[in-house]
């Protein structure tokens, strides 16, 4: 049960991260089409890939723990 419970809590965590990237998209796709310069930034990949595998990872850790 405590595996189950670990795992939803994963994926909560991460669907409200997407969501939140997904805002940011949008709000970079408005910022971009109105802009004379669009630039949607070099960091953005690294830190959207540290935010998602950063909290798989913590996840999954305290699956390991919990066993």
């Amino acid at each position: 049960m405590q595996q189950y419970q670990i795992a939803c809590s994963m994926l909560d965590w991460l669907k409200s991260e997407m969501v939140w990237i997904f805002v940011y998209i949008e709000w970079q796709i408005f910022h971009l089409a109105t802009t004379e310069n669009p630039n949607l930034g070099v960091w953005f990949m690294p830190v959207t890939s540290i935010i998602i595998f950063g909290t798989i990872g913590y996840w999954l850790s305290q699956s390991f723990l919990a066993r």
